[in-house]
């Protein structure tokens, strides 16, 4: 891999099974992205036989001196080590720049260093720090969706969980959640768990037509289908309107 090239979250899976890196630097404007990058690398970590991991998480007087502690003297029974390091503010302060350049200079060995922080400003993206863990591993940023792209991220989540978007139904979906990825993946996983798995999911199905938390609810958008099960029995008394 030449350094300095960035990797993007749909081809981290992909880049994992070749091989890892000494360092994985996530961030992004998507929480979503990042947090499934993230435990995507631990997985593979994990499965390469990192089997001890250390939390470090970046906070008003953390000590940097801690970063390079984790890498000395693994456990008895450990053999390989994975340090988590959170960057809430995504900045390290002048101390923690230096660290981490020295640190991506000379990775231990037997060590990953995942680093990982939400959206960058520009300017932190092409600091010295940044460029140095971008050099020594990969870079993987989580950008915002495009409107446009975001139906085809819909069919893909949905065919991964086993339903199959009948006509219409990824472009309803991305009307409804507004850009939002996680108010998209909370609603299909409901659809799942509605329709289970193998199933042809139509646009007028519950959570699709009505659009789940959406804020953009419309009485023209009633579904058309409704399961028998959820439609109030005739004789059913109608609730009064609140005054």
């Amino acid at each position: 891999r030449p350094p300095g090239m960035q990797v993007n979250p749909d081809q981290l899976v992909s880049q994992l099974r070749r091989e890892l890196v000494p360092v994985y630097f996530v961030h992004g404007d998507e929480p979503l992205l990042v947090r499934e990058a993230a435990d995507a690398i631990r997985a593979a970590a994990t499965a390469a036989g990192f089997s001890e991991r250390q939390v470090l998480t970046v906070e008003s007087g953390f000590d940097w001196n801690s970063l390079f502690a984790s890498t000395q003297n693994l456990s008895l029974f450990a053999e390989r080590r994975l340090i988590e390091l959170h960057l809430p503010t995504g900045k390290p302060g002048e101390a923690g720049a230096q660290q981490l350049v020295q640190y991506a200079a000379a990775p231990p060995p037997d060590t990953l260093l995942l680093v990982i922080a939400g959206k960058l400003e520009k300017a932190t993206r092409e600091s010295r720090w940044a460029k140095a863990l971008d050099a020594a591993g990969a870079m993987v940023i989580a950008w915002p969706i495009e409107t446009a792209q975001l139906p085809g991220w819909i069919a893909r989540r949905m065919l991964a969980r086993g339903l199959k978007p009948g006509a219409g139904v990824t472009e309803l979906l991305a009307y409804h959640m507004e850009g939002n990825l996680l108010a998209c993946d909370q609603e299909i996983e409901k659809l799942a768990m509605l329709w289970g798995t193998s199933a042809a999911v139509p646009a007028t199905a519950p959570g699709v037509a009505l659009g789940g938390c959406s804020r953009r609810r419309s009485t023209s958008l009633i579904p058309e289908v409704v399961p028998p099960a959820s439609l109030p029995s005739p004789d059913a008394a109608l609730p009064l309107p609140s005054r």
